[in-house]
């Protein structure tokens, strides 16, 4: 059907009026004289709704798509933020004994690429240093645990997804 929709995007459509007024000059020759005018209206009317009805079709579906990917493309991103940051504590724990930092905003600029902390797509801010624990105390071991804080990814994931935990990694509904 796809296919289809691309030969009618590609010229298709001009072609297939062209076959379908020979066919309509056709039948339109065939029959009495006193119908011409009734079936030619009837059947004029009927190509126009039928070619609104393609165009309408296409437009909603490519509409409905992009909303679906859209969301899903922000859910991957707002995974992808959350690997980031859980590589960046890593390498500052590594640095400093295998203690975490206080807070995400240490992370920047020497563990991290980029000069901020990286911003949720669903909602353009940080999500991820509000929902920051950590806990390093020496007999029980070193852990911590963010998310994207809020209903961001709701469709998708739920409150306070994605999830990151240095014990279990990536967390998604």
């Amino acid at each position: 059907m796809y296919n289809f929709l691309q030969w009618l995007g590609k010229g298709g459509v001009a072609f297939s009026v062209l076959v379908f007024f020979c066919i309509l000059y056709v039948i339109i020759k065939n029959y009495n004289s006193r119908y011409n005018l009734i079936l030619f209206s009837t059947l004029i009317a009927v190509s126009v709704f039928a070619v609104a009805v393609l165009f309408i079709n296409i437009d909603t579906r490519s509409a409905i798509s992009e909303f679906i990917f859209r969301d899903t493309a922000k859910l991957r991103t707002c995974q992808y933020n959350c690997k980031v940051i859980s590589e960046a504590l890593a390498m500052y724990a590594c640095d400093n004994n295998g203690d975490y930092p206080p807070s995400l905003f240490e992370l920047p600029g020497k563990y991290m690429k980029i000069k901020y902390i990286p911003t949720c797509p669903a909602v353009e801010r940080d999500t991820y240093s509000s929902s920051y624990t950590y806990s390093n105390p020496p007999d029980r071991g070193q852990a911590y645990t963010f998310f994207c804080s809020g209903w961001n990814h709701r469709k998708k994931a739920g409150k306070n997804y994605p999830q990151f935990t240095s014990r279990e990694g990536l967390r998604v509904k």
